[in-house]
């Protein structure tokens, strides 16, 4: 029994000691490389013809919050289903940070696109973003904060 209990508060220390060890992502995290394509054949560069920043306002412990704006070019055509594009966006985000402390999961609302990926350094993130659904896309972006 005493070895159970010291097993446990070994790993609860270890879990306390992790959780003190998580990425502070508050800021401003910016596109600057990465592609973009959607249902329609669109392909959008990003840094170059569309931005994206993932603004993270509130963190509090492995989960964040925060904003995600994003701009694509006027050129962009209609979508396959033929709705109009919206070219530029503000949409709310949550998302956690992982128990390896790097990986990181989000996801945008009202819309329903899932963002995974890594911290490279302290400011450089690579992410992987997919979106279901009549107006789905895929891309990867890879993010500075500034």
């Amino acid at each position: 029994m005493k070895t159970i209990a010291a097993a446990f508060a070994a790993t609860a220390l270890m879990l306390s000691a992790a959780a003190a060890d998580e990425p502070d992502l508050i800021g401003t995290w910016t596109a600057e490389s990465g592609v973009m394509r959607t249902t329609s054949g669109e392909m959008l560069t990003l840094g170059e013809t569309s931005t994206i920043e993932f603004v993270v306002t509130e963190q509090d412990g492995p989960v964040f919050s925060g904003v995600y704006l994003w701009v694509h070019p006027e050129t962009m055509q209609d979508m396959n289903d033929g709705s109009q594009v919206t070219h530029r966006a503000e949409e709310q985000f949550v998302g956690v940070v992982h128990f390896d402390g790097k990986t990181i999961t989000f996801a945008d609302h009202p819309d329903t696109s899932i963002y995974s990926g890594q911290l490279i350094e302290a400011d450089r993130m690579e992410l992987i973003s997919v979106e279901a659904g009549p107006h789905a896309f895929v891309g990867r972006i890879r993010l500075v904060r500034q």
